[in-house]
């Protein structure tokens, strides 16, 4: 396993018939989705966080979300493989309850894509960090 990955781990059984994801569900609360083998192809260090879990696009699925249980999703606005839209569409489908925040560096105008995501995901948390304007302040 790569440090800063997380890997949907083997299910511990329960006394009943049921099976539950291993420890680790409750001590992911920011779950980051973006190209992790393209990042770290180029040489970026994923944080050694506990706290924290990476996955790519692709491999976001109801068990993954269920095994990490995130107070907050992050992503870039966009990349490659996927846009925020894109990530808002799929946790509305996989029922995510938290916050979603989209990382861009000074968009001309975020107030669109807030917009078109508000009108195709009503109720989800979401909300775009300019990361240009946040340099000293502190992100909800």
């Amino acid at each position: 396993m790569q440090s800063g990955r997380i890997k949907k781990p083997p299910l511990a059984p329960t006394s009943g018939t049921e099976a539950k994801p291993a420890s680790m569900r409750a001590n992911v609360r920011i779950l980051v989705v973006g190209e992790v083998h393209k990042w770290q192809a180029r040489g970026r260090r994923l944080p050694e966080d506990r706290t924290m879990a990476f996955v790519e696009f692709h491999e976001l699925d109801r068990e993954m979300l269920q095994l990490c249980a995130p107070e907050t999703v992050l992503s870039p606005v966009l990349c490659g493989s996927f846009d925020c839209l894109d990530l808002a569409l799929r946790l509305g489908e996989l029922g995510f309850r938290g916050r979603y925040r989209a990382m861009a560096n000074g968009l001309p105008d975020p107030w669109l894509i807030r917009q078109e995501i508000a009108e195709s995901c009503p109720g989800l948390d979401f909300d775009i960090v300019d990361l240009s304007e946040a340099s000293g302040q502190r992100l909800n």
